[in-house]
């Protein structure tokens, strides 16, 4: 138990050091529903003051492992399904990845 706990302080550390976190979430994840990970990671972030605060608005989501499916990922029904995987429903949860707008080109 004390290595587990020491491991989950040592990676909230090496977060600290990151001024931008992009969480890529697997294709396997999506085609099985499986938000447990993205979950762990968001609770990880907001149940730490400091962190929460050094991150806020500087993590990003993205889906990973689709790359070569011509399909745009709004258009994969495994993707889109995510948001009734009831994670998106932890709307105070997400305010971590609430970003600034962008200017693009």
């Amino acid at each position: 138990m004390r290595i587990a706990i020491e491991s989950h302080w040592a990676f909230n550390e090496t977060l600290q050091q990151f001024d931008f976190v992009l969480y890529a979430v697997d294709r396997h994840d999506v085609e099985t529903g499986n938000v447990a990970p993205l979950a762990d990671f968001i609770g990880r972030i907001v149940y730490n003051d400091k962190l929460c605060r050094k991150l806020q608005g500087r993590v990003e989501l993205t889906i990973d492992g689709y790359n070569d499916d011509p399909r745009e990922l709004w258009e994969i029904p495994e993707v889109t399904a995510l948001k009734e995987c009831g994670i998106t429903s932890q709307k105070p949860r997400f305010g971590v990845f609430d970003l600034p707008q962008r200017n693009m080109p």
